[in-house]
């Protein structure tokens, strides 16, 4: 029988404590100007700021509609888990995390969604913050599919390559092929497979 892995359920300070100082203090400047330079004040400061359902809501007004609709998700989530494929499938797009980790004259420039799901390597809610988003925020809207009466002549799709020693992403466009495997008989209405 497989078995069912289920994200651990920690408070808004237990998530904080798990991060090391050069994870916190980004996260901190998204919120206060001053950042504290200890573990204990940054963690202080962190839970201070998303238990309080005033600058909560007020974090959350100020998030991008995509950011939004993926804490949306995550509070109907039975695990507070925001489903990253689910999601970009549903939506066509991904939330924005920003950079969370710092290197070599590169700092970490987290987004304020980050400072919902605290954890850089799973996307839960810390319980606690799940209760008091669940107060006033709304359902994610449902799915919509577009139909279009014509395909286009092709759809642009990003590419990952390497330039210069470093990661690029680039647009393209992939040209879309139409193949049709069978065709229904408008007269019989029995399928009628086509020979290409």
């Amino acid at each position: 029988m497989p078995r069912v892995r289920y994200p651990e359920l920690l408070s808004t300070e237990e998530v904080f404590q798990k991060l090391t100082v050069d994870q916190l203090k980004p996260l901190a400047k998204i919120i206060h100007n001053e950042v504290p330079q200890h573990k204990g004040d940054l963690v202080a400061l962190l839970t201070r700021t998303l238990l309080d359902p005033k600058r909560v809501r007020e974090l959350y007004e100020k998030l991008d509609e995509t950011s939004k609709i993926a804490i949306q998700e995550a509070v109907q989530d039975p695990e507070s888990e925001l489903q990253l494929q689910s999601f970009t499938a549903k939506h066509g797009r991904a939330p924005s995390f920003g950079k969370r980790s710092s290197g070599y004259r590169d700092p970490a420039q987290p987004t304020a969604l980050a400072l919902f799901f605290p954890d850089p390597y799973r996307r839960v809610l810390p319980i606690d913050l799940e209760k008091v988003l669940h107060e006033f925020v709304p359902k994610p809207p449902p799915v919509a599919v577009t139909a279009v009466a014509e395909l286009p002549a092709g759809i642009m799709q990003q590419v990952r390559s390497w330039r210069e020693g470093k990661s690029v992403v680039e647009s393209q466009e992939t040209p879309l092929q139409v193949r049709m495997a069978a065709m229904i008989s408008a007269t019989a209405g029995e399928p009628m497979t086509s020979r290409a």
